[in-house]
């Protein structure tokens, strides 16, 4: 079966590929990373470009001579990261004061992290191209 294989970042149609039947389970498909069943539209490659919005998994067409929609940070992505910001000081400080530290020495031991005024200048940023930024490590969520 044909698939249509995207760029990972800008979701831009790179080409066609054959997704296989998977050989331990009848009927389903082995997909190629990044790719869709989805077929996208008609476009024309000399003017417009075609890419896959994989938030709302639809294909869109773009002008070339258009500037692409940049994702702002909202208030909202702000607030979360606050509420994770709060999370790694409060982690952070009972390392610390399990390990005999005054209060004084953890405040000095904290203050490499972001503040919320710092934070708060995020709001109508670009978003990075991988995404919002997270400040927690994966085992700290």
């Amino acid at each position: 079966m044909q698939v249509f294989t995207y760029n990972p970042v800008t979701g831009e149609l790179i080409g066609i590929s054959e997704a296989d039947e998977s050989p331990l389970e009848p009927g389903k498909l082995l997909m190629p990373a990044y790719s869709t069943e989805i077929v996208p539209p008609e476009f024309n490659p000399k003017t417009e470009i075609v890419y896959f919005d994989i938030d709302s998994k639809v294909w869109r067409k773009q002008d070339l001579d258009q500037e692409p929609p940049v994702p702002l940070i909202s208030d909202r992505d702000v607030e979360y990261l606050k509420d994770e910001l709060k999370l790694i000081k409060q982690k952070k400080s009972e390392i610390l004061e399990k390990i005999g530290l005054s209060q004084k020495e953890i405040d000095i031991l904290l203050v490499d992290l972001p503040t919320e005024d710092i934070i708060n200048k995020l709001i109508g940023q670009p978003i990075p191209s991988q995404g919002l930024p997270s400040l927690l490590h994966p085992e700290d969520k």
